[in-house]
């Protein structure tokens, strides 16, 4: 892994899963458990969900780089947290193969 990158893609990582979590609840929980749910709370989950979608394609950008790929990798957060195991399960390219 690459040290300049190691420490920046988990702070981004905590946060953008519990951001996106929160934001699916406040639009999925108690905006739909209301009869006539208030459109500004509406709006509000819309765009922390899109805030967290933006913080999870960084952060998944960032751990790509780790494993030294392209940061364009970061794209798979637009598939939510499924983008998470599918970046985590990329090999590492920055492991040295031992000398033969």
């Amino acid at each position: 892994m690459i040290k300049e990158y190691k420490g920046r893609w988990f702070a981004w990582a905590v946060s953008g899963i519990v951001w996106q979590t929160g934001s699916l609840i406040l639009i999925f929980v108690i905006a739909a458990n209301r009869a006539n749910a208030n459109t500004a709370i509406v709006v509000l989950g819309w765009l922390s969900l899109l805030g967290s979608t933006v913080s999870l394609i960084i952060r998944l950008g960032y751990y790509a780089r780790v494993k030294g790929y392209a940061a364009v990798f970061g794209l798979l957060g637009l598939v939510s947290l499924l983008g998470v195991p599918m970046v985590a399960l990329l090999p590492d390219k920055t492991k040295r193969k031992p000398a033969v």
